[in-house]
């Protein structure tokens, strides 16, 4: 429950017996209150502080039934099930990592069997819901959007699991030593918008990117990624220092994927005018001699001295920057020359 007054916020509870009280509000002044409950339709209501006691009355919002199956019809041990609404899941394709990892994970019995609540839009309505299904060993499955009835359960749903696959690979810098710590993800925009957008596979669990990173490599810069289904994948891998790289692979029977990830290194150097003099609060930009484009920036300390960081190894073009004068590129191993313009 979050009760509003004056543009406070303050969540509340229930206790045993459904009775609630907020405190901290002065007599007179209106309170908003947000009801809300796992299973039930968020009801809102406003009310004078001071007044009667309130009687805030839950909707439930119905409960989806099911099995989650595996092969031969077995129960799959240890399973889940997750129900969203359709149009969350299908339509906000860049927003499905967070569809899922906000519905609530049901565990199915010995059985395989499940109820679920059914989530309701923000109307309170009733709408076409997915429901996605996971275990360990097996491949994530999810089924069409189905029709939820005007009124009662959603019934005689079925989430088969199909077996999941586990690849290993490896990360490496450019001197082809082993990268610990890269932090791993799929990459796939056209995967199943249901199955997590290709990015909720072993759900690590890590604190700052939860089902984005799907795994991350040890102190040989060895990984591996487990219950994928049937598909090519893209990789993405990133670590601290290092830029970022990518590589392929194809389950099941794909070779195992090594990527390569750059070390990142620094360029320094020194702008000054023609007469020596530093020339304080320049910017100076590293240049990609093929493209033209910008591949790192610095700013000129005052005493004219520079570093651009995060660059791979190579040759580059720089060029220094600064209001009212003309930029000029820095050759290797020399000073860069500033001079100010006449325009």
């Amino acid at each position: 429950m979050t009760p509003r007054s004056l543009g406070s916020v303050a969540p509340a509870g229930t206790d045993a017996e459904g009775a609630f009280r907020i405190g901290g509000v002065r007599a007179g002044d209106t309170v908003a209150l947000r009801v809300t409950r796992p299973g039930s339709i968020p009801a809102s209501v406003s009310a004078p502080a001071g007044g009667p006691a309130l009687t805030v009355v839950l909707r439930a919002t119905g409960h989806v039934r099911g099995r989650v199956t595996a092969e031969g019809g077995r129960p799959a041990a240890g399973a889940f099930v997750q129900v969203a609404l359709a149009k969350a899941v299908l339509e906000e394709r860049y927003e499905v990592v967070g569809v899922w990892q906000q519905a609530p994970r049901v565990p199915v019995d010995a059985e395989g069997r499940f109820e679920a609540p059914l989530p309701v839009d923000a109307e309170g309505e009733r709408r076409p819901v997915i429901v996605r299904a996971g275990a360990s060993g097996f491949a994530p499955g999810a089924t069409a959007a189905l029709d939820v009835p005007a009124t009662g359960a959603l019934e005689g749903v079925t989430v088969p699991l199909a077996k999941g696959y586990e690849v290993r690979g490896r990360v490496v810098d450019d001197a082809g030593e082993p990268v610990a710590g890269a932090e791993i993800e799929l990459q796939n925009g056209d995967l199943p918008p249901a199955l997590g957008n290709g990015r909720d596979w072993s759900s690590t669990g890590i604190a700052m990117h939860p089902f984005e990173i799907v795994a991350v490599s040890d102190a040989t810069g060895r990984f591996a990624i487990r219950d994928l289904p049937p598909f090519a994948y893209a990789l993405r891998a990133t670590a601290a220092d290092h830029g970022w790289g990518s590589g392929e692979m194809r389950v099941p029977g794909g070779d195992e994927p090594t990527i390569v990830l750059a070390r990142e290194r620094s360029l320094a150097g020194r702008v000054r005018y023609a007469d020596g003099t530093p020339v304080a609060n320049a910017v100076v930009v590293a240049l990609d001699p093929a493209s033209g484009a910008g591949v790192g920036q610095g700013l000129v300390g005052p005493d004219g001295r520079f570093e651009i960081e995060g660059l791979a190894a190579g040759t580059y073009v720089v060029e220094a920057r600064a209001p009212g004068h003309v930029a000029v590129d820095l050759l290797p191993s020399r000073s860069c020359l500033l001079y100010t313009s006449d325009a």
